[in-house]
């Protein structure tokens, strides 16, 4: 488990940051402004709320574009945070996308972090950066600190990569019969909503 993680903080130091990018975009994977990925979150998210503020985490958030995105699309106003085991990505988070609310990003890998010191509305997690075991574990602990919904997602090369046709084709995910697809060309998204009654009458684990 170690290596995975080991790997992937190599991986993504050296892609994202071996040549300092300034720009937004490489730190989130991304060679152009993922403007149809996002908006398909947009729409699900302001489906599922009716409040008029609400708090999102997104889970490895890389330098928190995409909710600099769903703060200026989203109907509610969105209150920010993100984690990530990436320091150049937290740090540009901090300084440059959301220096609002440089307090609410913090630098960890997820699987370390506690999270029971909050409530989230909504909790975005890419289930690809994680293995199996710890996905369990984690979703364990999510799943009591959201109030609305955990959404997962996952981008096309994933998919394709991993020869998946949706984001429950990852294991921990594909146990679960309580979740809305919805699968597009560019992302696939499940939402897992209610989450306080199902860890209690219908485990996803």
């Amino acid at each position: 488990m170690e290596n995975f993680y080991g790997n992937s903080y190599n991986f993504y130091s050296q892609s994202y940051w071996k040549n300092k990018y300034n720009n937004l975009l490489t730190p989130n994977g991304f060679t152009y402004y993922p403007n149809a990925e996002y908006n398909y979150l947009v729409r699900i998210i302001d489906d599922l709320n009716n409040q008029y503020k609400c708090n999102i985490m997104d889970v490895c958030c890389g330098n928190g574009l995409l909710l600099k995105h769903l703060m200026e699309h989203c109907r509610s106003q969105i209150i920010p945070f993100g984690i990530d085991f990436i320091k150049p990505s937290i740090k540009q988070a901090v300084k440059v996308v959301h220096p609002n609310y440089r307090n609410n990003f913090f630098l960890s890998n997820a699987i370390e972090f506690d999270f029971s010191t909050n409530v989230f509305d909504f909790i975005l997690l890419d289930p690809y950066h994680f293995t199996n075991q710890d996905l369990t574990r984690l979703l364990q602990t999510l799943i009591k600190q959201v109030s609305n919904s955990v959404i997962f997602y996952t981008y096309a090369d994933v998919l394709i990569n991993n020869n998946f046709k949706s984001v429950v084709d990852f294991p921990v995910l594909a146990r679960s019969s309580n979740m809305n697809i919805f699968n597009y060309d560019e992302i696939s998204i499940a939402v897992l909503s209610s989450c306080r009654s199902i860890v209690t009458d219908s485990p996803i684990i």
